[in-house]
């Protein structure tokens, strides 16, 4: 009869056709855990690849160095006495007062009339500047009382000047009532 079921010989086997399909899972489990695994070092590798490019300072990718070691601050370039126009700062509001040193001579606005006299200097480099200032001449306009005593003031001090000191673009004259700071304008490019 053809109608007969197989005997258990002729059957495949459920442990069999189990083993059989286990195995190919497991097979196909263990090759995705090594595709992951190469996948994960990979991605390590370019993790690691981009901290060590980012800690040379190289995140352009072209192999071009661009961290530059920063060197010390360059010193400021010291404007010269001679050709700059300074201003007193500390100023009675609405006024200025200006000097310009040429030659042996300085002049300039002192918040109500021009003024100028002759000057000595050793013009030596540093803080051993030592200057002095001759008799000081002025127009004789007249100002609200609070610029002329300004103007005095400044007269008074600038005719005791014994020293300078120029700074980046800081000219400080020592007098005997002080300091007179002066700054002079920022070059525009």
């Amino acid at each position: 009869m053809d109608d007969q079921l197989p005997n258990d010989s002729q059957a495949p086997s459920n442990e069999t056709g189990k083993e059989m399909i286990g195995g190919e899972e497991e097979g196909k489990n263990r090759t995705a855990t090594i595709i992951l695994a190469i996948l994960l070092v990979l991605a390590l590798a370019v993790v690691a690849i981009l901290l060590i490019s980012n800690l040379n300072g190289n995140d352009s990718g072209s192999g071009e160095e661009i961290f530059q070691p920063t060197a010390a601050p360059e010193e400021p370039v010291n404007l010269p006495l001679e050709g700059t126009p300074w201003y007193l700062s500390g100023v009675a509001e609405g006024t200025s007062i200006s000097l310009a040193f040429s030659g042996d001579s300085i002049s300039g606005f002192s918040g109500c009339n021009n003024y100028s006299a002759t000057y000595r200097s050793t013009r030596a480099g540093g803080s051993s500047n030592k200057i002095s200032v001759d008799s000081i001449s002025s127009g004789q306009a007249m100002c609200d009382e609070a610029i002329m005593n300004q103007e005095q003031a400044f007269f008074a001090n600038l005719q005791t000047t014994s020293g300078y000191t120029i700074s980046g673009n800081t000219l400080t004259l020592d007098t005997g009532g002080g300091s007179l700071t002066f700054g002079a304008p920022q070059a525009t490019q």
